[in-house]
């Protein structure tokens, strides 16, 4: 299960064409909806996924793509995530 000291809403991401909700092969890139207001940036994104501390599940963050107005964004791991699916 992929826990985080901050209370957020993350989903699997579908790569486009993909029939699964994950890919089996890739369990690296999840979507984060609802995150705090103060992470505006890619970079604050990333250091919260980076901190054991706040986020003992995440990991080395190689990609985070935000979502246009909706507090969203798309984190990609360098590595695999023992992401459970909600």
């Amino acid at each position: 299960m992929f826990v985080c000291s901050v209370k957020f809403t993350v989903t699997a991401y579908s790569p486009a064409g993909s029939s699964s909700a994950m890919a089996s092969d890739d369990r690296r890139t999840v979507v984060v909806s609802n995150l705090a207001p103060d992470m505006t940036t890619p970079d604050d994104v990333a250091v919260f996924f980076e901190s054991p501390r706040y986020c003992p599940a995440g990991g080395d963050v190689t990609h985070v793509e935000m979502g246009a107005q909706d507090r969203s964004a798309v984190v990609t791991f360098k590595d695999k995530l023992g992401i459970e699916q909600h």
